[in-house]
């Protein structure tokens, strides 16, 4: 059974009600008959590491090169905690993470980000795309650290634009 095929069996037995899902090269399209919010609140009591996992194995058979995992806040800081402990569990891969604050803190630990430096190869994860723009500015906060992106993982594209 591929990856792919795996991931729509665990969507079937996931609370998630997922009501149309094709494979589009790398990337799902998903028709949700319920709102996104309501369908990921169920993963996030309970199914996590399940989800997680496909990450994990998606990064492992893919070869990914990263210095650190790297989520938008504020779902990516959670996002990229738990698939650092996904491929320590499955794999005993250690990775580092990060994530970005909403705001710049000025004061005690100060900055953008917290976790690892920022520097190096960065994979960037989020749980879904919609008009992109927390994925742009993710992306735009790391090259102005002076680190790189080459790899960005998304369980979920809504195919909007924004």
């Amino acid at each position: 059974m591929s990856k792919y095929e795996e991931f729509q069996e665990w969507l079937n037995q996931c609370p998630v009600k997922v009501i149309d899902y094709q494979d589009f090269s790398d990337q799902f399209q998903i028709t949700f008959d319920v709102p996104l919010e309501e369908n990921f609140n169920d993963i996030y009591e309970g199914y996590w590491f399940y989800y997680t996992s496909y990450y994990a194995d998606y990064i492992k058979n893919n070869n990914l090169n990263y210095d650190f995992i790297f989520g938008p806040a504020y779902k990516g800081i959670t996002l990229c905690s738990s698939i650092c402990q996904s491929l320590y569990s499955k794999y005993s891969i250690i990775s580092q993470y990060a994530f970005n604050r909403k705001e710049t803190k000025l004061h005690g630990d100060k900055g953008n980000f917290v976790g690892c430096d920022i520097k190096g190869e960065s994979l960037i994860v989020d749980d879904v795309i919609s008009s992109g723009s927390s994925i742009m500015e993710s992306y735009n906060l790391i090259l102005e650290s002076h680190a790189t992106c080459e790899n960005i993982l998304v369980a979920f594209n809504r195919m909007e634009i924004g």
